[in-house]
């Protein structure tokens, strides 16, 4: 088969995929891989245009033309497509336990999966928020609890607090720190979300902080809470939200004819 511009199947098969397997390059391809996680890994708008110019640096080293995209994100762009609903720079978070004991959970800084995408921040105008750890572990308990029950609190949770968004934050809570395990590997922390590109549009107005833990640390927490019955923690979220853009960044390579 034959198309009207192009090159057969055939020639595609024959020709075209070997020149460029003979040409790709693995160790390349893991060391790129490996340059855009050093970026991509801290989930940040911020750092998103290293990851752009680590593209178009690479791009640029093999004399390939580069094209940016920059895709808007929030406001109203009046296309009817889907966006991300805003930018969001993450500048720091941490959660420490200060009483009956005081001890450091979590630190953005130190691992950047410990915050949920699409986390709120706690209000800048205070040091970070004290509240009491709550565990609850099953739908049908958050359920079983009235409106307001979780007012100032945060909870910890084995559950997917996506799944959970509007109901934490309809009972009051401030935030959630799930420790939903990665199986086989209780050291590791997950990597959550609060939803795809943006927190539910139904929850539009809804702010709840989200951070997540090893199933290692939800353990000790859970040890504490069971030892001491009130443990109180410290929680400081630096997230700046905003419309702005994330980039699109493709290579062009220019045919003939």
């Amino acid at each position: 088969m034959n198309s009207k511009h192009g090159i057969s199947i055939r020639q595609l098969q024959c020709d075209t995929l070997p020149m460029l397997h003979h040409q790709a390059s693995s160790r390349r391809m893991v060391n790129m891989v490996k340059k855009v996680q050093d970026s991509d890994r801290w989930n940040s708008f911020d750092r998103f245009r290293d990851t752009t110019r680590t593209l178009v640096n690479a791009y640029e080293t093999l004399g390939i033309q580069t094209e940016i995209h920059q895709a808007q994100t929030g406001g109203s762009i009046g296309s009817g497509r889907w966006i991300i609903q805003q930018a969001a720079d993450i500048k720091s978070a941490t959660m420490d336990v200060a009483s009956p004991v005081r001890r450091r959970v979590l630190n953005y800084h130190r691992n950047p999966w410990h915050v949920v995408q699409w986390s709120a921040a706690t209000p800048p105008s205070t040091n970070g928020c004290k509240c009491e750890l709550t565990i609850i572990d099953s739908s049908k308990a958050l359920a079983a609890l009235p409106i307001g029950s979780l007012l100032g609190k945060m909870v910890l949770t084995r559950m997917d607090p996506r799944n959970h968004f509007a109901e934490f934050a309809n009972k009051g809570a401030m935030g959630v720190v799930t420790d939903w395990p990665v199986p086989n590997h209780p050291k590791d922390t997950k990597w959550v979300k609060f939803g795809w590109g943006g927190i539910p549009l139904k929850c539009g107005a809804t702010h709840l902080v989200g951070l997540a833990i090893s199933t290692d640390q939800g353990d000790m927490l859970r040890s504490l809470v069971a030892q001491h019955r009130q443990v109180i923690v410290k929680v400081k979220v630096d997230i700046q939200k905003y419309v702005g853009s994330h980039d699109v960044v493709s290579g062009v390579v220019q045919g003939q004819g």
